[in-house]
């Protein structure tokens, strides 16, 4: 047997429509008896010879498709049948594609093994639709009873140039060219291959049709080479379920013949093989019921799509077992919103979005009715600031600045969230966070799920009044699943395992409102987990005034002193009790008091067991007027300890006495430090750590050192203490080694933790503001 060969049960048979059959005509359900519907009702009755079954959408059932050629009318949010064509990847139609009064008319070979084909005659808008009616009206009138391969669209996005005949072997060779330049470099992965695809079901011109068996075919020569060439290394292909589904479904052109299709699929068969055997898909590494990591389910998804075309095409079943490897990694993640990756700005969402595709791909509704589709929702909105900048903690780098023209990760929670449940206040965050912004026509290829109105003002649904998520205001906090904790168990050492009463925390917000002139501040709980930072404790953002005033770190750099974080050696050595391998920091944050009203807020956050220490993290909030933070680092080993607080500055700071100003154009920001600690200012001139979009200041970030030395005995404790405000009138001083006076016009307020003696009267508590 040649090296690769498939060995196919069968070739991929294409069945007639015969409108003599069975027909039902599936309609949205306040279209049932419209003029348009009824004409196209009539016209398979004067050509079929008998009348289709006429339903409205909330009637139909999925077992209509084993026994009925179904002809499905509107688009996903508004007809059932189109919606699970849609979960399935058999067609893309929505409120978004066609668009306006466009419409896309297309048939579907066989979709679900029925033996049965099924036509969708699509429109995003009643106008849409009535547009697409009548085309489909004009196919029907024009046929003998049979219909054949259906095409007919009018669709209001831009597409490339159509190619000629006379650039087929430049886009071919374009392709073929990839292979071999560079670390998994092929058509699969940067090419142009799936563009090809996409456009050839778009539009059914016949030189997309004929580049994309050129290329698969062309592309098994130079694919089996680096197999022996370099068989160490390994290829991610990302997508390659979506260039399964849309060869599926442009498998039946007339352009292509049974050579072509086999080596497709020898291609296709090629990867799957490849990806089968990595070490990502095996049980030690991604055992049964623990959450995933993004390459995980990549190669989850290529597998689960590819082995259901295999078998369902062509009855290959050699990739049977490779649907059960996507069964276990899914299955893991399927009862839980966090994945095992903790990269804001892309990663945090590419597990969940792929966990969702699998599951309505296979019919499985769970993931959004279980919850986990609306706590992404509020994870989205907790990590933004107030600039509606995406908070960039772990493996991000730069200033995620907000724009009109790019398609967020975080956008799409917002979508399912808002064509499933229709939430006011999901709409309302993603006008907030999708203005002005139109995501590209090649997303609804991995998944829009588009049930809004797309309109000059913004998105809208019928019927359903944005509304602003008022309790997300204040102090929000989302939880850590338990799924997360048990994790950490498995990864690190018992000392650091979570403790069975406390609560650990993903991420934590303060804000009074979501305007961007007001304050905002974003707490980090989790250090630990795929592309995540050791970060626990740290402040990942605070904006204020319309300006960003504190960052994160970069892509890479991941230890406590690349964050606002704080950095504990014991001893002269900064890792006396690793938490893990190679690890400093202890992986969790626990919420150990959270109090709020009106005016004031105040946390304390927890990162216990770090090298001797346990850190505890107090905010006080006067909310519109200042954010103070006491940072306790309490012994419970004796030793001597050199600490230092890191604040990374964004601006261009200035250090006078206890205060350190920091200006950024038209704006400035006081922190005020009250310890004693000593002080210096240091830019961060690493290349990848750079602002260079945030457009209020400049590119390098300048970080201030507060260190600090002490013996400490078991139970002493050291503390930072700083305070941070844009008003000049605020201003802070030191009462004790935990307590700060800070006076506000005519306010006076002490901010303390733990036990003091203010004025001869002791005071006790946690955290506490006395005024």
């Amino acid at each position: 047997m040649i090296p690769g060969e498939m060995v196919f049960s069968h070739l991929r048979q294409f069945p007639v429509s015969d409108l003599k059959d069975s027909v039902v005509l599936v309609v949205p359900d306040h279209m049932v008896r419209s003029d348009p519907v009824l004409m196209v009702r009539d016209a398979i009755r004067k050509v079929g010879g008998q009348q289709p079954e006429l339903l409205g959408q909330m009637d139909f059932t999925e077992e209509i498709f084993v026994n009925s050629l179904v002809i499905a009318c509107g688009h996903m949010a508004n007809n059932s049948a189109i919606r699970r064509l849609y979960t399935a990847r058999c067609c893309f139609v929505d409120t978004f594609f066609p668009g306006g009064d466009g419409h896309f008319v297309k048939s579907i070979s066989d979709p679900f093994r029925h033996g049965r084909n099924c036509v969708v005659v699509g429109g995003s808008t009643d106008d849409g639709l009535v547009n697409a009616l009548e085309a489909f009206k004009g196919i029907v009138d024009t046929c003998d009873g049979e219909l054949g391969r259906v095409h007919t669209v009018d669709h209001n996005h831009e597409l490339p140039e159509t190619p000629r005949e006379s650039d087929l072997q430049e886009l071919i060779d374009k392709e073929l060219n990839i292979w071999g330049t560079g670390w998994s470099a092929s058509p699969f992965r940067g090419g142009g291959l799936r563009d090809y695809l996409w456009h050839y079901y778009l539009t059914d011109n016949p030189v997309w049709g004929k580049t994309i068996p050129a290329v698969l075919a062309g592309s098994i020569g130079p694919w089996r080479q680096e197999r022996v060439d370099h068989p160490e290394s390994y290829h991610c292909l990302f997508n390659l379920q979506s260039f399964i589904h849309l060869w599926d479904l442009i498998e039946d052109s007339p352009l292509y013949s049974d050579e072509d299709r086999k080596g497709a699929v020898t291609m296709f068969g090629d990867l799957l093989r490849h990806l089968s055997g990595l070490f990502y898909t095996t049980d030690e590494v991604n055992p049964e019921g623990e959450i995933r990591q993004n390459h995980t389910t990549f190669i989850g998804l290529n597998l689960a799509v590819g082995a259901d075309y295999m078998k369902k095409r062509y009855g290959i079943s050699e990739f049977d077992d490779s649907a059960i490897v996507a069964k276990r990694i899914f299955d893991g993640q399927a009862d839980c919103y966090k994945p095992n990756d903790d990269g804001g700005v892309g990663y945090a969402w590419h597990v969940p979005q792929e966990t969702l595709y699998y599951l309505l791909y296979k019919n499985d509704y769970r993931y959004i009715e279980d919850g986990h589709v609306d706590e992404l929702c509020r994870m989205a909105a907790v990590t933004t600031d107030n600039m509606r900048s995406e908070g960039n903690y772990g493996d991000t780098g730069g200033y995620p600045a907000f724009g009109s023209r790019q398609w967020e990760g975080r956008l799409w929670p917002l979508m399912v969230s808002t064509w499933y449940h229709r939430d006011p206040e999901h709409l309302w965050m993603l006008n907030w966070l999708g203005e002005g912004k139109r995501p590209p026509l090649s997303q609804v290829v991995t998944g829009l799920y588009s049930g809004v109105d797309f309109t000059e003002d913004g998105f809208g649904l019928k019927g359903c009044e944005p509304r602003p998520p008022l309790d997300l205001l204040g102090i929000s906090v989302i939880q850590l699943p338990e799924k997360v904790l048990s994790w950490v168990r498995k990864f690190h050492p018992e000392a650091y395992h979570p403790a069975p009463k406390k609560i650990y925390y993903d991420k934590l917000s303060m804000r009074s409102s979501f305007e961007d002139q007001d304050e905002y501040l974003l707490l980090e709980g989790l250090g630990t987990t795929c592309h995540g930072h050791e970060d626990s404790n740290a402040i990942i953002r605070m904006s204020w005034k319309n300006r960003a005033w504190l960052a994160d770190g970069d892509y890479i750099r991941a230890a406590p002193k690349f964050h606002n974080s704080i950095v504990v050696s014991r001893d002269g050595v900064g890792e006396l009790e690793p938490t893990g391998d190679g690890i400093v920091i202890p992986p969790l944050s626990s919420l150990n008091s959270r109090v709020e009203d009106d005016h004031f807020g105040l946390v304390q956050s927890e990162a216990s067991g770090y090298n001797g220490i346990d850190w505890m993290r107090n905010l006080f909030w006067s909310k519109g007027r200042y954010m103070a933070v006491i940072d306790e680092l309490r012994s419970y080993q004796e030793g001597e300890y050199h600490c230092r607080c890191m604040w990374r500055l964004v601006g261009d700071p200035g250090l006078d006495g206890r205060m350190t100003t920091i200006h950024q154009i038209g704006e400035t920001l006081y922190l005020h430090n009250v310890d004693g600690a000593k002080q210096e200012i240091v830019p961060d001139l690493h290349e990848k750590s750079r602002w260079r979009s945030y457009p209020h200041a400049d590119e390098v970030i300048k970080v201030l050192h507060q260190s600090s030395h002490s013996q400490l005995k078991q139970g002493e404790a050291t503390t930072f203490l700083n305070l941070f405000t844009p008003w000049a009138e605020v201003t802070a001083e030191r009462l004790g080694d935990r307590l700060i006076r800070v006076k506000d016009g005519d306010t006076v307020a002490v901010l303390g933790v733990g036990h003091n003696v203010i004025g001869g009267v002791e005071v006790s508590g946690i955290a506490y503001r006395l005024s």
